[in-house]
């Protein structure tokens, strides 16, 4: 990427992605998750998220709703596999 977000991410509003990696963080003791994702075609964008976010550990293939607030995840929903 070249430092610009890519056109799918919203400043405001919802997005459903798909996991592409996800990498466990401790910042401070507190528990975060690095997530890749994208929506199905589209360039993947990297987002750290509070782990307690999610319900379960993400995994690769996980589908999700990032919801957005300043372009920043401020809530997950978990999607049924397609």
């Amino acid at each position: 990427m070249n430092g610009e977000s890519p056109t799918w991410i919203p400043l405001v509003g919802a997005v459903e992605v798909v996991v592409d990696r996800v990498t466990p963080v401790s910042i401070h003791g507190d528990p975060y998750v690095d997530l890749v994702v994208a929506p199905d075609g589209e360039v993947p964008a990297a987002f750290r998220v509070a782990a307690q976010q999610f319900e379960s550990s993400p995994a690769p293939g996980d589908r999700v709703r990032l919801h957005l607030l300043m372009s920043q995840v401020d809530r997950v929903e978990t999607l049924p596999s397609a």
